[in-house]
């Protein structure tokens, strides 16, 4: 995201500069976010209620615009069609409206 997407470095202070996938805190904060992702895949009926924190930390703390959402969601659309092996278009579909869901949750405290 930070080499498409040059931009989004300014909300990620805490990485000093460094923006490498190999770069321990970036490893740390992806991590955190794939995670986050995992737990919304599990239980998709609760998607609102797992992002509320973070839609309103991201809102209120960290002033995010949210269609920096919308950019890392399509890079980690890319990074999953390129990794996962058969990525054929109902599974694009499938996991582009999980990821579309999952920004409107992040951006709900926006509104």
């Amino acid at each position: 995201m930070f080499v498409v997407y040059p931009w989004t470095k300014r909300y990620f202070g805490k990485f000093g500069g460094r923006f490498r996938a190999s770069d321990p805190v970036d490893m740390e904060h992806g991590a955190k976010v794939m995670g986050k992702m995992q737990v919304a895949a599990k239980d998709p009926e609760k998607i609102k209620e797992i992002f509320e924190y973070l839609s309103k930390r991201h809102s209120d703390t960290i002033h995010v615009d949210p269609e920096n959402f919308k950019l890392l969601g399509s890079c980690m659309l890319v990074e999953m069609a390129m990794t996962k092996g058969d990525w054929s278009p109902e599974i694009e579909a499938i996991n582009r409206k999980f990821v579309d869901v999952s920004i409107a949750a992040l951006s709900r405290k926006y509104h």
